[in-house]
């Protein structure tokens, strides 16, 4: 068989949620033909079914799971949360679900495409794929199909299932990469600090701004341009090269007075705060824009500080 007449034209989807509405959109807008849109009960699942028909002007299938007699389509994509991934699996294995040769995805960022073995028989193949984006879905609002422009996909699993995963990342415009299963986990929690955490550090941001008597124009768009030059700095130069603020330059006058005002006005706030001067600390004395003995006077001082707040 000719090598493209073996590449994936057609797919189906379980999970119909923010990454896996995103990406049947993309598959679809690539010229890749929907077989079945899965939900856990069927109601996402027909909202996309109905999106996507306008888009290939003819009837896209949408279904519960639980009526899912069959699952179609060269590839099949399971895009749930991780906890749901095992009743999946168990669901898939059902006699006559799926079909020979059919290559199954899914799109977890932790888990290891191991989690889909269950599922190798009959000439398929296994494999994750990841795509480093944070996915949002509004109401009335279409998911957004170029978000997978150049956009890194991490792919780990059997070597046919992780050829069919590089071809329709790059069909989709997107950077596809190879990982290797063991490193997942640490590469998935790189990602949780670089994405969810900034938003987390940016909502600490929000509720100090919060206590301000006098804030009402005081909102977080206030940081954005602080924030967008921050984060080009750390792309251009690396993160170690580009730390500023008081602990890099070791103000240790102005860090203590921070810590004093948090305590006394948003001591909720302040772990944080105390934590992320630490990994300050640490970055700083690997470029050596510490001495030994500044580093070591913060240290006493952001340990003067635990439990101010009364927590831990």
């Amino acid at each position: 068989m000719d090598k493209a007449d073996s590449r994936p034209k057609s797919f189906s989807i379980i999970g119909t949620g923010r990454v896996g509405s995103h990406l049947a959109t993309a598959l679809v807008r690539a010229g890749f033909i929907p077989g079945l849109l899965v939900s856990k009960r069927g109601e996402s699942s027909e909202r996309l079914s109905i999106i996507l028909a306008a888009e290939t002007e003819a009837a896209v299938r949408s279904a519960a799971l639980e009526s899912a007699a069959q699952i179609p389509g060269d590839v099949i994509f399971v895009s749930v949360l991780d906890d749901a991934l095992p009743g999946i699996v168990q669901t898939l294995s059902k006699p006559g679900v799926l079909s020979s040769n059919q290559v199954i995805f899914h799109t977890s960022g932790g888990l290891t495409a191991s989690i889909l073995s269950p599922l190798a028989e009959d000439g398929r193949s296994v494999a994750s794929f990841h795509p480093l984006q944070t996915f949002v879905l509004q109401d009335a609002v279409p998911a957004d199909p170029e978000i997978f422009r150049d956009l890194p996909v991490a792919i780990e699993g059997d070597e046919r299932a992780v050829d069919s995963g590089f071809f329709l990342a790059e069909a989709l415009g997107s950077k596809p990469f190879l990982l290797n299963g063991e490193a997942k986990l640490l590469y998935h929690a790189a990602a949780v600090i670089s994405s969810n955490f900034v938003t987390t550090i940016l909502g600490s941001a929000q509720a100090l701004l919060n206590e301000i008597s006098d804030s009402s124009e005081l909102s977080i768009e206030l940081f954005k341009p602080l924030v967008e030059q921050a984060v080009r700095n750390s792309f251009d130069r690396g993160p170690d090269h580009a730390l500023t603020g008081p602990v890099a330059r070791g103000d240790l006058q102005l860090l203590v007075s921070h810590l004093t005002a948090i305590a006394e006005q948003s001591p909720e706030s302040l772990p944080l705060y105390v934590e992320l001067s630490r990994e300050t600390v640490r970055l700083s004395r690997k470029t050596g824009r510490l001495s030994k003995e500044t580093a070591t006077a913060i240290d006493d001082i952001l340990d003067s500080h635990v439990g101010v707040s009364g927590q831990p």
